[in-house]
C-alpha cells in the first residue's frame, strides 16, 4: 500500500505567483500541492481533507486571507493545520502580531525568501518543530515575487 504525500494547499490572487510558489515547492518537497486563486475553493479543499499546511495570501476577491485564517483555525476539523499567510499586505510589525493572534503559524511580507518557505515545509513534512512566528525582510532580500 503507497503512503499518503502530505497535502499543502496554496491560495494566492497572483496567479503568476501563486504558480512560483507551487513550483518552488513542488521541485523541493515530496507533497501533494494544490494550488488556487480562490481563497473559498481552497478553504474548501482543507475542510474537506485537512491538509499539513496552508499557504494564503490576504487580498483575494471574495473571502479573504484573514477569513480564511478564521475559518481554518475556528474549525475543530482545520484548527491543527499550519497556516502561513504571506502577503505583500503585511505592512509592519503590528499587522503581522495581529494575524499571529488569529493563529497564523508563520507571517512574511512579500517578496519572501523560497529557501526558507521550503525549509520550514520540509521540517512540517518530516514531522520536526518548525519555529513559528514572523519573518522580516529587508528591502532587497531575495524573493520570490
Amino acid at each position: 500500500m503507497k503512503k499518503k504525500l502530505p497535502l499543502i494547499i496554496i491560495t494566492d490572487d497572483c496567479w503568476r505567483y501563486l504558480a512560483l510558489l507551487k513550483r518552488v515547492l513542488s521541485e523541493n518537497l515530496h507533497a501533494e500541492i494544490l494550488a488556487t486563486t480562490n481563497a473559498a475553493e481552497a478553504v474548501a479543499w482543507a475542510l474537506n481533507e485537512p491538509p499539513l499546511l496552508f499557504i494564503t495570501d490576504i487580498v483575494h476577491d471574495g473571502l479573504d486571507g484573514i477569513e480564511a485564517l478564521r475559518m481554518l483555525k475556528g474549525s475543530k476539523r482545520t484548527e491543527g493545520v499550519a497556516v502561513w499567510v504571506i502577503s505583500g499586505s503585511v505592512p509592519g510589525i503590528f499587522q503581522q502580531e495581529s494575524l499571529e493572534a488569529l493563529g497564523a503559524d508563520f507571517v512574511a511580507a512579500k517578496p519572501c525568501d523560497p529557501g526558507i518557505l521550503v525549509e520550514k515545509a520540509r521540517g512540517l513534512c518530516r514531522g520536526r518543530p518548525v519555529k513559528t512566528g514572523a519573518a522580516r525582510w529587508k528591502p532587497g532580500d531575495a524573493g520570490l515575487n
